[in-house]
């Protein structure tokens, strides 16, 4: 019996386009076997301090040190909670009042072993009083450049999804200094102007999310690759993804101003970006 996604805490202070996202991907992780990570979700499960909320999922997998989803919303109602929990609660009523999030985030990690010739799944998607600002899709390489094979399938999407678009040209976001260092040549970074154009991301996104998905379980099946030499290459590169990811001082203040410099640092180093989860068995 195939297995259901839990409800999210967060479900009915997000925006909705958010929902189905979240839901698909983390559906995706159940379908292929992935693990859930208990210990994990204990301890950063749902934070919430001083009107900031966090919640997470981690999966592990055969192909991937880790998945990981991440739902941030910051309300300032008089119901924005004011406490910060590391163990989960019972989930809230439906009767429960909830204020709309002046800020709202998706976070998606996946981060696979480097024993497998993958590619880094990442995406990121900012909300600001309703309005989509940033969204950010890509595949980032772990070798020389993404496979030949694996970046045609992306290019193909890309012209199937946004052809009616009409390009990006007003939507393109400039990308940041430490993205710069990491993101692919076929990375989309845009902040949508129409709707057209978030249903579109956010279409991209599952697709996206579900051929590398499909891809790596090929990979897996095959088996891991032998060579010490090119799965330290591709280790060498995730552990410089994590690191440039960690120079985004946006974030990090954000959660500073909610959780404190203490709470910030351990958060951006052991959830969002997290070194010592990039193992190299298979």
């Amino acid at each position: 019996m195939a297995k259901e996604v839990r409800p999210w805490r967060l479900t009915k202070a997000i925006d909705p386009r958010l929902n189905k996202v979240v839901k698909k991907l983390e559906k995706a992780w159940i379908d292929t076997g992935a693990v859930q990570d208990g210990a994990f979700e204990k301890r950063y499960g749902w934070c919430s301090q001083k009107g900031m909320m966090l919640e997470n999922r981690m999966y592990h997998h055969k192909a991937f040190s880790y998945m990981h989803l991440e739902l941030a919303c910051v309300q300032t109602g008089k119901n924005a909670p004011n406490r910060y929990l590391e163990a989960s609660i019972k989930q809230p009523e439906a009767s429960d009042p909830v204020d709309p999030c002046e800020l709202q985030v998706l976070h998606c990690v996946a981060m696979p072993r480097p024993c497998y010739a993958l590619p880094i799944l990442g995406a990121d998607v900012v909300i600001r009083r309703g309005k989509w600002t940033l969204c950010i899709a890509d595949t980032s390489p772990t070798g020389e450049g993404l496979p030949p094979s694996y970046a045609a399938k992306v290019e193909g999407l890309q012209q199937s999804i946004f052809s009616s678009q009409g390009g990006w040209s007003n939507a393109e976001r400039r990308m940041p200094s430490w993205g710069a260092k990491i993101f692919s040549p076929l990375c989309i970074s845009i902040q949508p102007t129409s709707e057209e154009e978030v249903l579109a991301f956010v279409d991209y996104i599952v697709q996206l999310h579900n051929s590398h998905i499909n891809y790596a379980q090929r990979l897996a099946e095959e088996g891991p690759d032998p060579s010490m030499e090119r799965n330290e290459v591709r280790q060498k590169a995730m552990l410089q993804y994590n690191k440039s990811q960690q120079e985004n001082d946006k974030t990090k203040s954000v959660l500073a101003r909610h959780f404190g410099d203490r709470f910030a640092e351990e958060y951006i180093t052991q959830v969002l970006f997290n070194e010592r989860g990039i193992t190299l068995g298979g």
